[in-house]
């Protein structure tokens, strides 16, 4: 099965720089797919059921979903819904503040910003006036209010990761949380060519007990279920987005074998790797069906 929807970067609404609409449940696309730039939603009224990577999110306004580039999604609204939609690429994003002076608040900030409830009227009040400025703001083509707009947007994104939970207080960064974001952004680059915790301690210089206390520390997770974790969600895009057999993903992602890859699955899904396949491809075509 192979959705051709996902290969689609909406290029009929490409994101140049930055945009912000109201959206409803009319406006939502009827089946997964991905974008190639960040978007926030803003859930005003009404509910809301977001798929975001193989996981599916419910909450009743006030909610807000952020969602990064090339994670893949789903959005359903119910019929009352009202919402904001912001939409802006890298070059709006505050990438040097969280790694620079910001860096401790940026542990695993894609999972904690992509979907926020919970909010005091207070910090709602905060929200809503900054997305109600910004529209203000993009009615206004000029130079200036464009420049305006992106530091509104990076309020709002600074106002919504101070909120997002985290999982271990802030504190001066240390050491050890030097460690774990190390240890993360190695998984992200070398998780294909690298699967064992003895790999990525030697390559950070640190021994695999201590990362494994690091890991514990700052995601509740040991190293190897971090690894693994990304796999598995790379396994369900090659097999959702492309279609892939076993046999060539076992190939793409450096496994030993197909047998090797089965005992993977096994393990990971609890399932023999036919069935689990088989599984998740009636679950996303089913989706398609009761759209």
């Amino acid at each position: 099965m192979k959705i051709q929807t996902l290969d689609t970067y909406t290029e009929e609404q490409y994101c140049k720089v930055f945009s912000i609409q109201p959206y409803d449940s009319e406006m939502t696309l009827k089946e997964i797919h991905r974008h190639s730039f960040y978007q926030i939603l803003i859930l005003k009224k009404g509910r809301m059921r977001h798929f975001i990577d193989f996981d599916w999110k419910t909450a009743d306004a006030p909610c807000i979903s952020v969602l990064y580039p090339n994670q893949i999604h789903m959005l359903e609204l119910s019929k009352d819904a009202e919402t904001d939609l912001i939409l802006f690429n890298n070059s709006v994003y505050c990438s040097d503040i969280l790694n620079g002076e910001l860096r401790d608040y940026n542990i695993d900030l894609k999972k904690r910003l992509n979907f926020l409830t919970g909010f005091s009227e207070e910090d709602w009040k905060v929200i809503t006036a900054l997305s109600e400025h910004l529209k203000f703001l993009c009615s206004d083509g000029s130079l200036i209010k464009k420049e305006q707009v992106k530091l509104f947007i990076q309020a709002l994104l600074l106002k919504l990761i101070d909120f997002a939970p985290l999982a271990y207080p802030i504190q001066e960064l240390d050491r050890d949380l030097k460690y774990y974001q190390k240890f993360i952004d190695a998984i992200g680059k070398d998780f294909v060519a690298q699967k064992k915790v003895q790999d990525y301690s030697k390559e950070l210089k640190v021994s695999t007990k201590k990362l494994s206390l690091v890991c514990k520390k700052y995601s509740g997770h040991t190293p190897l279920e971090l690894i693994h974790e990304r796999l598995s969600l790379e396994l369900k895009r090659m097999i959702v987005e492309d279609g892939l057999m076993l046999k060539e993903i076992a190939r793409k992602l450096d496994f030993s074998s197909q047998p090797a890859l089965n005992k993977f699955i096994e393990r990971q899904f609890g399932s023999t790797p036919q069935r689990w396949k088989e599984s998740l491809e009636e679950s996303m075509s089913q989706r398609m069906v009761d759209k």
